[in-house]
């Protein structure tokens, strides 16, 4: 008998499942900035279903109850969490930013060329409306071309 539960069962329900997924990913921990998403768009994570059943909701309060100072001291204090929070974030994206930087250099090669070097020129990809034509046959690269004049480090003339 099969599982109503697997994944292959339910192949044709993906759609239902998208703001699950969506949730999933908003309340998780970001490796680059180390906060959730919903942290850093809506100032707090959101209240999933076991917040409710352990915490008490607050009654609703309004600016002649004694918890209307309470409430203006957490929006200072809430105001105040988000700047830290932005900075941390900004210094964790750097260090993230740099970490990948060094994986990608291990995997790249620094080329010096020269004027009179013999080159190959990309072909850039047509487009009409912003549309790229591709043929999947079509030449990517042009060449062999010689490097006639350096305009900065890494612009040169070239011809055929």
């Amino acid at each position: 008998m099969a599982d109503p539960n697997n994944a292959q069962c339910r192949a044709g329900l993906w759609d239902k499942e998208l703001q699950k997924l969506a949730f999933a990913i908003r309340t998780s921990v970001n490796d680059t900035t180390g906060e959730t998403p919903a942290y850093l768009n809506l100032g707090r994570d959101p209240v999933i279903s076991l917040d409710l059943i352990i915490h008490q909701p607050l009654p609703d309060s309004t600016s002649n109850t004694p918890e209307y100072k309470l409430i203006q001291q957490y929006r200072t204090q809430l105001a105040h969490d988000l700047q830290v929070t932005y900075h941390f974030v900004r210094e964790h994206s750097e260090i993230y930013k740099l970490s990948q930087k060094a994986a990608y250099d291990t995997h790249t090669i620094n080329r010096q060329f020269h004027v009179g070097d013999l080159v190959w020129i990309q072909i850039p990809t047509p487009k009409i409306d912003n549309t790229t034509i591709t043929h999947k046959l079509r030449p990517k690269f042009q060449g062999p071309c010689r490097l006639l004049e350096q305009l900065s480090p890494s612009t040169f003339i070239a011809t055929l």
